[in-house]
């Protein structure tokens, strides 16, 4: 099967260039926070130290399960995937 090949305009390359220098900034961000977060808890006596839980760093649910339909969202609190430890 072959591959059609696609042609970028300067314009569509720079937006993806910008989308990608924007975003990978803000998966630096969640990190540092959540490893700020999951610090905090560990101090606090909530988590083991390394955390091998996969409890929300935000509210006391017992842990990440997807809604149907909505895989990144918690069934038990409806927080995000990634206020989730070990899913980040």
């Amino acid at each position: 099967m072959m591959t059609r090949q696609v042609e970028f305009t300067d314009e569509q390359k720079k937006a993806y260039e910008l989308n990608d220098a924007e975003l990978a900034d803000l998966e630096e961000r969640i990190r540092s926070v959540s490893e700020t977060a999951t610090a905090r808890l560990v101090a606090a006596g909530r988590f083991t130290d390394p955390p091998v839980s996969t409890a929300c760093l935000r509210c006391i649910c017992t842990g990440f399960t997807s809604k149907p339909h909505h895989a990144e969202e918690c069934a038990h609190c409806a927080h995000l995937r990634t206020s989730h430890s070990g899913f980040l």
